[in-house]
């Protein structure tokens, strides 16, 4: 009896969560709710910007935000980072999905924020040449659900 109600408490649990899923997919497949977008113009070349963008494993020596970054960065490859805020007490750890790469000059992925499949994030970043040895850096990030 007691095996039959919990069967009947997670089926309900389960319906539940794929009946909010679905009443949100529209707030998640739409125009970003909230975006968040900054750019730099500094000397170097699109290949030299690119270089530092690939070095996965310096992100926190020029990103206060996105700590550490890895995986293998190739469209459709699911890559792990690592995220702090100031009023977090640790650091959050996500898995992304490679949507977009243009060496050197752009770079997107997607991910989902806890709890899964409720929040949707778009990351990219752009390397826009302004010069022969000048750029504009331009990091976006776009928040849905």
């Amino acid at each position: 009896m007691m095996l039959r109600i919990g069967a009947i408490g997670i089926a309900l649990l389960c319906l539940g969560w794929l009946g909010l899923r679905l009443w949100l997919a529209p707030l998640i497949e739409g125009p970003p709710h909230f975006t968040i977008e900054h750019s730099i113009e500094f000397s170097a070349t699109p290949d030299e910007a690119w270089a530092v963008l690939m070095d996965a494993s310096a992100y926190a020596e020029w990103n206060p935000y996105l700590l550490e970054l890895r995986g293998t960065v190739e469209v459709g490859n699911s890559i792990e980072i690592s995220i702090v805020q100031e009023n977090w007490d640790e650091p959050m750890h996500l898995t992304q999905t490679v949507i977009a790469l243009d060496p050197p000059r752009y770079f997107h992925w997607r991910g989902k924020l806890p709890p899964a499949g409720l929040f949707q994030t778009d990351h990219s970043f752009r390397i826009e040449p302004i010069a022969d040895d000048r750029i504009r850096f331009v990091q976006r990030e776009e928040f849905r659900g």
